[in-house]
Parts: C-alpha cells; structure tokens; sequence
C-alpha cells in the first residue's frame, strides 16, 4: 500500500479536521482545486488569483497572500494519493527487465537510491511536447499549455478544457518541477492533474529537486517551507498536536513516496516500418552518469546501468512500459546531477565539478560514444538525450564545441541557443555541435516561456525538434540595467483572431503592476548614479518611478510630447517602441489623448498592443510601418474611447481583419493608407460599424471607387456614416433627409 496505518489514520484525521475548520476562508469550494477539477478551471483560478512574478523566491513567509492556498490538505492528499496509485500501477504492470521484477517496490523506497528508468516503443505519428525546469513558474506552465492547443504542428484541440491530451501527443516533465520559484505546489497541482488525467501520455521525471534531501530542508525558500505555509498553518498545527511530530516530520510523509516513483530515465522511440529498427530518444534531468576515468579502456564500467535489456524489452512489447533498476543503489545520481560540455581546447579533464553541488560535467565527444553503445544493429538506436538541469536565458540550446582554455565557470558558451528552425537529432561531427538538447521553463529566471516539441519524421528517418519560446508579458531581461527591479503583476488571457479563418491565438496582458524594492533601486540610482531603464519603473499605483530618468532613457525614442511634463501630456509621439516602453508609457503618461506610433512593429507585440485598453482617455491613435493582423484590430476595437483610427503603410492587412473594428464603442473616423492587399469587400466591412462617420482610403489599388457607387444602399446599412474619401476624392456623401424620402 502506498502509506501504512499511520498515513492513512493521518489522511482520516485530516478529513475530520477539515469539517470542523473554516480553512482557507478567503476562497470558496468553488474556487478550491480537487482531483476533479478541470484543467482550465484550475488555471483561471491560479490567473485570477496570484501574482507572477520576475524573479525568485528567497523566503515564502514574506508573501502574506501565500497564506490561504488553492486546495486544502484533504484534496491535495487525495490528489497525490491519486497519481501514486497511478505509478503503482505502472510498475507493477510494467514489462521488468527479468532480474529487476522481484519486488520493485522495496527498491523504490524513499530510503533507498536505486536508479529507476523506463522506455516505450511508440508510433511514429507521436508529437513530443517536452516542458524543462518550472521551479514554482506555474504562470509560465499555464502559458505554455494554452500555446500547444494552437501548435500548427500539435494541430487544435492537442488537449481538450477538461486536460485530456490527444491520443499522438506525449507530454515529458523533466524534473525541478518546485523550488526557487513563488508557486511549486499550484505548479506540482497542475502537473498531477495532466497526470491523472493522462496516465499513460504525461511522464514526470525526478530531477535533483525531487529528492529527500530538499523535502526535509529549512530552507526557507524551499518545497516543504512553501507547503507549510500555504496548505493552512491553523489545519497543520493541529495535525501536528495529534500526532505529536514536527511539521517538516508530516510535510516528509507525502513527497517523499511521489518522488520514489519518478523515472530518472525514459527511452522514448519509434521507426518508420515495423521491420525498421527503433530510434529511441533519451530523457532525463541531468547528465549521464558516467565513470569517465573508465571510459576508454573498459566500455562495461563505463555506466552504472545497463539499458540494453531495457530496451529489449520495449521493443518486443511495443507502445507498453518497460521498466528496469539499478543493480546497486546510485547517491547522488550523475541521471539528475551530471552536465555536458564540448571541450575544443587541450585542457578538457575527464573529472571537471559542474556548477551544480554534487554533478560532473561530460564531454559531449564521450556522450556521443556512449549512445554509440547503446545501439543494436538491426533493432534499435539512441540517437539524441533531452535534458534540463541547466537555466539558459534562451529556452531551448544544444550542444556545441566551444574553445575554453578549461575555463568552466559559464557553460553558457557551450550551449547554441536553437531558433524558430527545426533540427535533426542526429550526429553530424562535421557540424562540431552535438545532439544533445537543454530545455528549461524558469520563467522567474530566464523571463521566457519555452518548451521544445519533437516529432519523427518517416522519410529521413530521424527525429526532429523544434523549439517554443515567447517572452513572458513583461519582459525586461535585455532591456534593464538594474536588474534587481523586483516586480510582479496579474494575467489576463485573452483569445485573438488570426488571419487563418477560424483560427485564434491566447495573448496575455498584464495588469495591477507593483514593484517591490522601491527603496533599493531609489537608494542604487542615487548612489551609483546608474540610468534608470525605459522599462516597468511603476509602484504599486501604477504611478511611475523616476518619470525624469524614464524620459532621459526613452529620448531616442520617444520624439515629442505636448504638456509641461509626461504625466499631463496628452499627445505623444514614438518610434520603434517595444513592450517594455509601452508598460512604461501608460504609467507615466495616463492622461493621453493622441498617441503617434512608428516603425511599430519591430518590437511592439500583440501583449504590447494590448495594453492600449489601459488608456483610457486615448481618442486618437496613429499607427505606421506596422502589420496589421486580426490581433491589432481586437484589441483596437476595444478600446473605450477611441474614435478616430489611422493605419499607414502597414506591411499587409487580411481580408477580414476589418470586421473586428465592427464591435467598436466609439469609433468614428477611420483612415487606411499604402496597404496593396486591402479590398472593397474589406472596406465595405466598416459599413457596419455603430458610430462610423468617415472613412478615407489613400494609395490602396484594390479599392475600387465604383464599388460605393449605390449612395442610398450604403446610407440605408449605415446611417451614421456621413463621408468616403478614396484617394482625395470625395465618392459618397450620406444625402439629405428629403433625398432619402424620394
């Protein structure tokens, strides 16, 4: 069983607490997350509920709205209970490498290091959707899930409201799911929640962070610490008192079983034909364990663990769990520990320490030699490992040569940051890079959300993998010279047209911004004199920090404004502007009136644009240089006061992008010029606006004059519309009362 008489007297005593308290009051049962509660309800009530924020958490009793949690100690036991059944299950019914399968279990113990990995021979349509280390960054998981359901590749509906994943997408946790970061237990919510839901298409992976040593730390930025405070103190303490034990003694008795399940390794592969031989790739959290010192004279130490009768095993019983253990017990395991690096100097040694406490870093050259090792010819290969444990800025890298003079102190220099582009999971030497991929999802870190997606491709043979990176809503990395601004603020997710018909997209706009260290970056500036960047510098008001040092920072930006100071101006003018200018924007200048965009987008997004629906007063709004997708006009369209739109030699504009002007407040006077795709049939989309009252096209030669000749069909659709003006000639005129009667 998973927890003896004491653990399940412990889960009866939480039930019967939890009747007699008003736990966690602040939140109604609705609002509670269970094992029930559907995927997307359970994100919404995170959204709705915390804050994100840009950097890490260093002590989680300093956040007094961690104090009431979004499930109660009863529902997250029953959760977790839920999901260890699962695994249970899975091991149990696993195909056993023959000597491993005598009591798995008793090897699976807390109390014991044995390395546990698993492989699945799968199909070849298969999709591959592998999410790095979160540590507590749940904003950036929600995110990241809302971005697969509009994957081209992963095609709509991947994962359905309720969190059921199509039956050809496998999603690969690989460790460090808590941690560092504000939200690791709604992060390890979520995650059991796709488990339970997807018990044979979601993996999670043990990463050093899932480990006895950092359940029973004090520190206080820690797993068990956050689990303290947030699943109800009052609830706890009194658990406590009847078991007479310490609360770090109670918060070991659930964790600890969980992480004993987790797979160090998993062999994921698959083949074009039946006869074809199998192409696994290898995941896991950190490196691969390897004695170097072994490595070239003796192949059979080279490893701990011998994966050949593991992968046996998956191919003779395809698109089923095989299973096997390490013979001996493996502390610390080099599978979560370990790193890589690709050494082109003459100083590479074969036993380098890695930034992390306990791993070694490996050559990738060795790696390389080692999955050469694991091949059977005629039946399978390994042809790429896929790891995190590394915190690149860029999301998804891969392994390339570098030239360090043995200098290892930043691996950065060792890692390619991978771009939009696919890329083949293969060996090329030639190339000096190597097929080993690092994937990380520390949004509170890295300030993206990233996750990589693979797929096979039967023709060549070979997997690929394509990264998934977008900057988190307020993004100010690249852009700030402080870089101890600590901010947070809201999420509020909104569903965008593209230009696909029927398609969207999820954009999310940040609002009720705060900055937490105030005193500091006040205290920095006037001592060390550093410039205060054009980015997010607003208190917990929304008011801007140093409007002075703002307006310095942007003046290569920012051309004019018309007011005595930018807090009171009312027409601003800017160039090339990108999201970061436009959060400072609204909080130093919330009383615009007539804003002038330029070169809009080269670094404006859709999350930038967005944010015009915070100015409030803004009527006038001219934007040039910009493409003008359905996005732009659905956020434009909401706009309360605007009423007079300018759009000048945009890049393209799509055939039914006009129509989400439709819906508009207040809108009355529209203006479009230089777009070559724009047509009468768009054009005669504003017909239909509510408050239209002039509409001039300029230098657009699909728009036809003699497509609004009809003066009285046009006044009988709208009747607010007074004028059409296509390339200064005035073509419709809305007639008079008498005209209309005739």
């Amino acid at each position: 069983m998973f927890l003896h008489y004491k653990r399940i007297f412990l889960g009866f005593t939480l039930m019967l607490i939890s009747c007699g308290l008003a736990c966690n009051a602040m939140l109604s049962p609705k609002e509670k997350i269970n094992k029930q509660t559907s995927l997307s309800d359970a994100s919404e009530i995170i959204l709705s509920r915390f804050d994100e924020f840009n950097h890490i958490c260093k002590d989680f009793s300093a956040h007094s709205s961690f104090e009431h949690s979004i499930t109660t100690w009863q529902d997250f036991f029953d959760l977790l209970q839920a999901v260890c059944a699962i695994m249970q299950n899975e091991i149990y019914h696993a195909h056993w490498v023959a000597d491993h399968a005598q009591d798995p279990m008793q090897k699976l113990n807390r109390k014991q290091r044995h390395v546990y990995a698993q492989a699945r021979v799968i199909p070849s349509t298969t999709k591959i959707v592998v999410m790095g280390d979160y540590h507590g960054s749940v904003h950036s998981l929600i995110r990241n899930i809302e971005y697969m359901k509009y994957d081209e590749l992963l095609q709509n509906h991947c994962i359905s409201p309720f969190g059921i994943l199509d039956p050809n997408v496998i999603l690969v946790f690989l460790g460090d799911l808590a941690d560092y970061g504000h939200y690791g237990l709604e992060t390890w919510v979520l995650a059991l929640l796709l488990k339970l839901k997807n018990p044979h298409n979601v993996f999670l992976l043990r990463g050093n962070h899932e480990d006895y040593e950092y359940i029973t730390s004090k520190n206080l930025h820690e797993f068990n610490r956050e689990l303290i405070l947030k699943l109800s103190p009052t609830e706890f303490n009194k658990i406590c008192q009847a078991f007479d034990e310490p609360i770090e003694a109670l918060c070991d008795l659930y964790f600890p079983f969980l992480f004993g399940y987790l797979p160090q390794v998993l062999f994921l592969g698959t083949h074009a034909q039946v006869n074809d031989p199998v192409s696994f790739l290898m995941f896991c959290h950190g490196g691969l364990a390897l004695k170097s010192q072994d490595f070239l004279s003796d192949n059979t130490t080279m490893s701990p663990m011998d994966f050949h009768p593991l992968l046996d095993q998956a191919c003779k019983h395809p698109e089923e769990n095989a299973s096997c253990l390490s013979k001996e017990e493996l502390y610390p395991s080099g599978f979560v520990w370990d790193g890589f690096i690709a050494d082109d100097s003459d100083f590479f040694s074969i036993d380098i320490d890695g930034p992390h406490r306990y791993g070694k870093l490996i050559q990738g050259s060795c790696a390389m030699h080692y999955l050469q090792t694991l091949c059977k010819k005629g039946c399978y290969s390994v042809a790429s490992i896929i790891r995190g444990h590394d915190h690149f800025d860029y999301g998804v890298s891969m392994l390339r040569n570098f030239y360090s003079e043995g200098i290892y102190n930043d691996l950065n220099f060792f890692w390619k940051p991978i771009d939009s582009h696919s890329i083949d999971c293969s060996y090329d030497q030639s190339l000096n890079q190597f097929p080993i991929f690092t994937v990380t999802s520390f949004a509170e870190k890295t300030h993206v959300d990233a996750y990589a997606l693979t797929s096979f491709n039967p023709k060549t043979k070979t997997w690929h993998i394509s990264p998934r990176i977008h900057n988190v809503p307020v993004h100010l990395f690249e852009r700030a010279p402080i870089q101890s601004i600590n901010t947070h603020w809201k999420n509020k997710k909104y569903t965008v047209p593209l230009i696909e018909e029927n398609a969207t997209k999820p954009v999310f706009i940040p609002y009720n911004f705060s900055v937490n260290n105030i005193d500091n970056i006040v205290n920095k500036e006037r001592r060390q004199c550093v410039p205060v960047p054009a980015a997010f510098l607003l208190d917990k008001s929304g008011q801007l920090i140093f409007s002075s040092q703002w307006k310095s920072a942007l003046s290569k930006r920012l051309l004019e404004y018309e007011s005595s100071s930018l807090s009171q101006a009312e027409t601003v003018k800017c160039n090339g502007i990108d999201d970061s200018d436009m959060i400072a924007l609204i909080g130093a200048a919330q009383h615009i009136k007539n804003l002038y965009l330029f070169e809009t987008y080269k670094e404006l997004t859709d999350c930038g644009l967005g944010l015009l629906l915070y100015m409030q007063e803004l009527s006038y709004l001219y934007i040039e240089d910009g493409r003008i997708t359905n996005a732009t006009l659905f956020f434009l369209e909401k706009a309360p006061a605007l009423k007079s739109l300018v759009l000048i030699n945009g890049r393209s504009i799509s055939e039914n992008a006009l129509q989400w002007l439709i819906q508009s407040p207040s809108l009355e006077d529209v203006t479009i010029s230089g777009f070559d795709t724009l047509s009468s049939e768009a054009v005669a989309l504003l017909l239909h606006m509510k408050h239209i009252k002039k509409i001039t096209i300029e230098a657009c030669p699909a728009v036809r004059k003699d497509f609004f000749h009809d003066a009285q069909k046009i006044a009988s659709c709208c009747t607010t519309l007074e004028k059409i003006v296509i390339d200064g000639e005035p073509i419709y005129s809305k007639p008079s009362s008498c005209c209309l009667l005739i």
